[in-house]
This record gives C-alpha cells, structure tokens and sequence, in this order.
C-alpha cells in the first residue's frame, strides 16, 4: 500500500474526512520530533513517549478546528509544548530544563566520564538559572529546534528581542562555567 502524499495541511484535511492513512503518514513524519522535544522538556523518555502519543490524540480529536494556512508544524510544535507544560505542572520538582543524559556509563577513561557528567550539570544549572524570557528561548532554539520567527511569534514579540534573549543567555552560561567546564569544552 502506498503512503498518503501530500503537504501537513492537506494530510490533515484528508484525515478529518476519514483518510486514516493520512493522520498515520503525519505522525510517521512528525513524530520523532514531538518525542525529543517532550524529553527535553521532561527529562523522562517513558513520560516524553506517553506524551507524544497525548499530543497525536489531542490532534486526531480536535483536527477539524485546525485552520491551514501552512502553519502544521508551528501548530503541532505548541500542542506538543502546551502537553508538555501541563505534564510538568502536575509533577512537582520537574525541571524545565532536560539534557539527554544518555552518556555511556563510564564507558573507557574513568575520569573522562566523570569530567564529561561534570560538565552536563554545571551546564544545566547555568542554564536553569537563567531568566524564565531567555531559557525558554534557549530550549526553542537550540534543543526543541525552533527557529528565531517561531519563537518572536509565540512569544508575541520581535525578532530582535528573541535574538537578543539568546544572546544574554549564551553570555550567562558562557560567564558560568568554570575554567575547569571552558578547557573540557574546548577539547570535545
């Protein structure tokens, strides 16, 4: 059997006309992504996998409001941080911030492990301390993938601003970092 082709906004419109192939063609496209974005922001791939199948559900029941206009995967992208948002309200002690922490347990030099999970946390607690404005634009961009007019438009403000948020935030983990992080940084 053939797969469903076509742009995001017709496959979804040929979906809510009953053309299940169609919805299973967008989540065999989409899918991947919701599931890192959702592990980033949760820090658990058993929870970052029921979500994503949260979000799908969530698309396929409410698919007929979706409006066009070329605009599915930004669309897509804020149910799967909306979903994401709610899991984490209902978990107390949940970070915002997740690294996939899926280095090699100890895997050759003992001490480079060590230094490479040394590094991970002083990252992540640079960046958790950041203000709410420039680590949520620091997870958009450069975990969750979105680019600088996605996140100006979710926001509800300029490019510039989202750029400017972006780079304080480099500047503040950079200034972190202690020389110990900087040299390990320099080597990888």
């Amino acid at each position: 059997m053939r797969r469903p082709t076509g742009d995001d906004d017709s496959l979804l419109q040929r979906a809510v006309r009953g053309e299940t192939a169609c919805f299973t063609e967008l989540m065999r496209r989409h899918r991947p992504w919701v599931y890192r974005l959702l592990t980033a922001l949760t820090a658990d791939p058993d929870a970052a996998e029921d979500l994503a199948q949260e979000v799908f559900t969530r698309l396929h029941r409410h698919a007929h409001r979706y409006r066009g206009r070329g605009q599915f995967v930004a669309y897509l992208k804020q149910l799967a941080l909306n979903v994401g948002r709610s899991y984490l309200r209902r978990i107390p002690g949940v970070t915002l911030v997740a690294w996939d922490e899926q280095t090699a347990p100890l895997e050759g030099d003992l001490l480079d492990a060590i230094l490479t999970q040394q590094v991970q946390a002083e990252v992540r607690a640079s960046v958790e301390a950041l203000p709410p404005d420039q680590r949520e634009a620091m997870l958009l961009h450069y975990f969750a993938g979105w680019t600088i007019p996605e996140i100006a438009a979710r926001a509800q403000c300029p490019e510039g601003t989202v750029k400017s948020r972006l780079f304080h935030a480099v500047r503040k983990i950079r200034a972190a970092l202690t020389p110990t992080t900087l040299k390990e940084e320099q080597e990888q």
